[in-house]
């Protein structure tokens, strides 16, 4: 039986399953929603319910699970478990006094005088998660709305407001603070001029450019793609070779992905 739960504050798509003696959560869900996890001991062997037949884990996490309005914290195993974000075991069950009604589909806990329920998916939802369900040409103009519905803000455009500004963590230190950059006179070809004037009131209006005053400005670069239109680029060149050098190695590309996905901008 399954359902949609809070663990550690994220949705998940969880599985109660009394013939499993663990609790675990894939190491996807845990890497996605940054649940820090702790390394076993020793590892532990896994037969059956895995991708592949047989599965070794050797790392865990405390994280809490939402249970109604009341966060009850427990222990996970991280296990490369296929389908769901999480398996809640028989002992948590028997702990907690679960009661699953197969007819009606409920779950219950009842480890406080009250009795709290969860709604499991439907067969419908069930059957989109696993992607098998059948659609047909009729389907069509039901999906299209649906979609144009669920995806509005990526289907609609780009918005002209700005993204919600955030706090600047980090600085790049300069060589010489004081040091003048001698640039070259901008040029836009004659083929990019009319795009370029409709960037410029475009961003304008967004308030993405503002038109002010400075000291000293780099150029910008209007560069045809290979479409045809306009890719506007400001040239730092020289302000780069004004910088001190950062020697950290460059951050892992997958957790940045993975960051960058639980978020709208």
């Amino acid at each position: 039986m399954t359902c949609l739960l809070k663990i550690g504050g994220h949705t998940a798509h969880v599985m109660f399953d009394l013939g499993s003696s663990i609790d675990a959560i894939s190491p996807h869900f845990a890497n996605a929603c940054s649940i820090k996890v702790f390394k076993l001991e020793s590892q532990e062997h896994l037969q059956l319910g895995t991708i592949g037949s047989c599965t070794k884990f050797k790392f865990g996490t405390w994280s809490p699970i939402t249970i109604g309005e009341t966060n009850v914290d427990m222990w996970w195993d991280v296990v490369n478990i296929n389908k769901y974000s999480g398996i809640i075991g028989s002992r948590w069950m028997q702990k907690n006094k679960v009661v699953l009604d197969t007819p009606s589909s409920p779950v219950f806990i009842v480890s406080k005088p009250t009795e709290l329920l969860f709604f499991p998916i439907n067969e419908v939802e069930l059957e989109e998660l696993s992607g098998s369900v059948k659609y047909t040409d009729a389907d069509i103009p039901q999906l299209c709305a649906k979609w144009i519905e669920k995806y509005r803000d990526i289907l609609s455009g780009v918005p002209e407001t700005l993204p919600p500004l955030r706090e600047i963590n980090h600085q790049i230190q300069l060589i010489n603070e004081s040091k003048r950059y001698n640039y070259y006179m901008p040029c836009c070809p004659d083929s990019l001029k009319v795009q370029l004037s409709e960037k410029l009131e475009r961003y304008s209006r967004a308030q993405w450019w503002i038109s002010t005053t400075v000291l000293q400005a780099a150029p910008m670069l209007c560069i045809p793609k290979k479409n045809g239109k306009i890719c506007t680029i400001v040239d730092y060149r020289q302000q780069n070779e004004n910088t001190v050098k950062d020697i950290t190695p460059f951050p892992d590309q997958d957790h940045i992905w993975s960051d960058i996905a639980r978020h709208k901008y």
